[in-house]
């Protein structure tokens, strides 16, 4: 086997460990997943946001300073289905400013789920206003 092969093999191995971990130790991973699969995986943006606004930094410094010292973080999430229309959605939380502990996977993760029950109810009642 060329190195760069098993290199590609020890890469595939280890991002499937992480995934699996994600899956089995963490319910809010897990739960975003079983939604995207259940509503078929629709065409996602997300938007990592500050309070206040780091996106009105001049300069990396400034940029990275502003998100460490931010007071809540927070996700806006589109959802862009073919058969609704855009569902957006927005996440807030504080910064707790614990070491080791970063808000944004947490924020996105919520603010997704969240797009996704606003699209599930959504299409139940555009799906029970068609049986009237």
């Amino acid at each position: 086997m060329m190195e760069w092969e098993k290199q590609e093999l020890v890469d595939n191995w280890a991002l499937g460990v992480e995934v699996e971990s994600e899956m089995e130790a963490n319910p809010v991973e897990r739960l975003k997943w079983q939604l995207m699969q259940e509503m078929g995986m629709p065409l996602c943006r997300e938007k990592f946001l500050t309070y206040p606004n780091a996106d009105v930094a001049t300069n990396r410094k400034e940029r990275a300073d502003m998100i460490d010292n931010a007071i809540s973080y927070g996700s806006r999430v589109t959802l862009e289905p073919e058969d609704i229309g855009e569902v957006t959605t927005e996440v807030w939380i504080p910064n707790f400013k614990v070491i080791g502990f970063w808000a944004g996977s947490l924020v996105e993760d919520l603010a997704t789920i969240l797009a996704l029950d606003k699209l599930k109810r959504l299409r139940a009642t555009r799906h029970a206003d068609t049986w009237r």
